[in-house]
């Protein structure tokens, strides 16, 4: 027993890792590709790859969907060399028409794009370990190392090819190559530093909050740590950063409007900011970019892009109700009931351990983390684009690191905490293989497990086109021939064998003597669902209706 326990204790990561793998791998076949991976991300990241098309799509960066697109180029794949093909308004249409007309390997591309992200997120896990282990303590890593792998929101977006669990990745490695940089003030950390910041600037637009909280940190440190050799290394990481995207984009000097899709509604939000500067700027603003070719304009019309559906916003459901604007508690609400129990135990704890602590080595650290934190929470609360938790993912590892700082302050002083840590532990490896592999749609114990999540949350916070494969298989066993299908996603039901008919308008008020699929996103559009009893919920995010005996 003691030589299985040593053992353990000098290889748990390969451990842990393995099973994470395991059950990501079983995620990933079990489930059918969500709305924005049928739809934008595999399609647009082989399009970028083997066209460099950057204007094709603009509304995230191009390395998410480039490493997901990555094991297509060493595959059969049937793209028409013609830029009307890809290069449509509606890129959904064009997704679709590439996955299930043009080549019969959809399956295989997804599968290949969606182990990318997997390992992606297995590197963001290892070097999560190794700084942990290194910058605060073995006891430490073990916490943080557990808590990411075995969290189901980790765990969900790791085996989807979207660009969630690259920016958690590299938002959080640049973090802490950020403070090394602080603690070090080298040119060696100054070049990580730098290509890592660039790298989290080019999987998702919202890590450009990490540079108003560096310029604040590197303020607020500046007034301690006087030098010119600092402050230029520290100049240096923004060169460095904007190189990176810069190369991302292939050296890209374009004119801003050119080749732009839905170039109207973007030059027309374009003028709205240039407006708040006068006339002039207006008229001269507007005649530059249109004719002046600009470094990274793709990048910059993306984030035009963003600001403005973040200003307009999009239909949200939370707690019951439909919205256009946001809710400034939609995400610490979101973050209440979609993490782990034992997990926010633990927070919690971790918290009260930080601030009990007298002369902890760690408390500058602690705060950096809460900076980080607050920033993302709150920015992405004052947005009226609240689709899902995974907009504020890439907190989960910080607040992850952050708890096991306090976690072991506890340790150290209170015999009873680690009694209450192996409960809690047991506890939260015990939900997170409870739910596999609809990781996806979990939701804790506050509201009555994930059956009550559509109660709360929509979109991709419960059903984004993922449970087709579920729902097949259920109409197999239950003998079902042909189902009328109320489906989102943009995935071909087809693809899976599912026979199905869209139903008619007036089934939408009365349903007929029959079997309704329906996802979870559209309950509100079939009117009778409000009274009706499903006698499933496929995944969470599907709901079966059987109307052949009440008619």
């Amino acid at each position: 027993m003691t030589v299985i326990i040593d053992f353990f204790k000098k290889y748990y990561f390969i451990f842990l890792l393995g099973i994470f793998l395991f059950l990501g791998f079983i995620t990933i076949i079990s489930k059918s590709p969500t709305s924005d991976e049928a739809s934008h991300h595999i399609a647009s990241g082989y399009v970028i790859l083997k066209k460099g098309d950057f204007r094709f799509s603009t509304e995230a960066p191009p390395l998410a969907r480039c490493i997901s697109a990555f094991p297509m180029l060493f595959m059969r794949v049937n793209l028409p060399s013609e830029r009307s093909f890809w290069a449509r308004e509606d890129r959904g249409e064009f997704s679709r028409e590439f996955l299930y007309v043009k080549n019969n390997s959809s399956g295989l591309f997804v599968f290949g794009a969606r182990v990318m992200m997997l390992f992606l997120s297995c590197f963001g896990a290892l070097f999560l370990y190794v700084w942990t282990l290194k910058n605060l303590s073995r006891l430490a890593a073990f916490f943080v190392i557990f808590l990411y792998l075995f969290s189901p929101n980790i765990l969900a977006h790791s085996a989807l090819a979207t660009t969630d669990i690259c920016a958690t990745v590299f938002i959080m490695v640049s973090c802490l190559l950020f403070w090394d940089f602080l603690s070090r003030n080298s040119c060696k950390q100054m070049i990580f530093t730098g290509i890592f910041l660039g790298f989290a600037l080019l999987s998702k637009f919202t890590a450009i909050f990490l540079i108003p909280i560096y310029i604040a940190v590197f303020l607020t440190k500046s007034f301690f740590v006087p030098g010119k050799k600092y402050k230029k290394l520290f100049f240096g990481i923004f060169v460095i950063a904007l190189f990176t995207v810069w190369m991302g984009y292939g050296f890209e000097v374009k004119p801003m409007f050119e080749d732009v899709m839905r170039k109207d509604e973007k030059e027309e939000f374009a003028r709205g900011i240039l407006f708040k500067f006068g006339d002039n700027a207006v008229s001269r603003g507007m005649e530059f970019l249109e004719k002046n070719p600009i470094p990274l304009s793709s990048y910059l019309l993306g984030l035009i892009g963003i600001m403005k559906h973040s200003k307009e916003g999009s239909n949200v459901f939370f707690l019951g109700v439909w919205s256009e604007k946001g809710n400034p508690l939609y995400y610490v609400i979101a973050w209440l009931i979609k993490t782990l129990i034992p997990g926010i135990i633990f927070f919690i704890l971790g918290l009260v351990g930080i601030f009990i602590s007298r002369g902890n080595k760690y408390k500058k650290f602690a705060v950096y983390l809460i900076v980080i934190i607050s920033v993302f929470l709150i920015s992405a609360s004052l947005s009226n684009l609240q689709l899902g938790l995974r907009y504020i993912l890439p907190v989960d590892p910080i607040i992850f690191i952050l708890t096991a700082i306090g976690i072991c302050e506890i340790i150290k002083r209170y015999r009873i905490a680690v009694i209450i840590s192996y409960g809690l532990l047991m506890w939260y490896i015990f939900e997170s293989f409870f739910i596999c592999p609809n990781y996806l749609a979990y939701f804790n114990e506050f509201i009555g497990g994930p059956a009550n999540g559509y109660k709360y949350l929509r979109d991709s916070n419960l059903d984004w086109g993922q449970d087709l494969p579920a729902l097949k298989k259920y109409m197999d066993d239950n003998d079902i021939v042909k189902v009328k299908l109320v489906y989102l996603g943009g995935a071909d039901p087809s693809y899976y064998g599912i026979k199905y008919e869209i139903l008619e308008a007036d089934e939408y008020i009365k349903p007929r003597a029959t079997i309704y699929a329906v996802s979870a996103q559209y309950l509100e559009h079939a009117r009778w669902s409000a009274e009706a009893i499903p006698i499933k919920k496929i995944g969470y995010s599907i709901f079966v209706y059987d109307f052949r005996r009440t008619k």
